[in-house]
């Protein structure tokens, strides 16, 4: 599972960047990117509080 936490945690910032491009083009596609981006930051921060590769582990 720690492979696993590490990719999603990969992932997680992945879409919080994809989240912040897609906002600054605004309108209804600015609310999508907030909205993936609302999901990377929280499953980056769950996580990364798991142990993984990621931590050394």
């Amino acid at each position: 599972m720690g492979t696993t936490t590490c990719t999603l945690g990969t992932l997680g910032e992945i879409l919080g960047t994809l989240g912040e491009i897609l906002g600054t083009l605004g309108g209804n596609v600015g609310t999508v990117g907030e909205i993936l981006g609302t999901i990377g930051g929280y499953s980056t921060k769950w996580l990364t509080t798991l142990p993984g590769p990621c931590d050394g582990y």
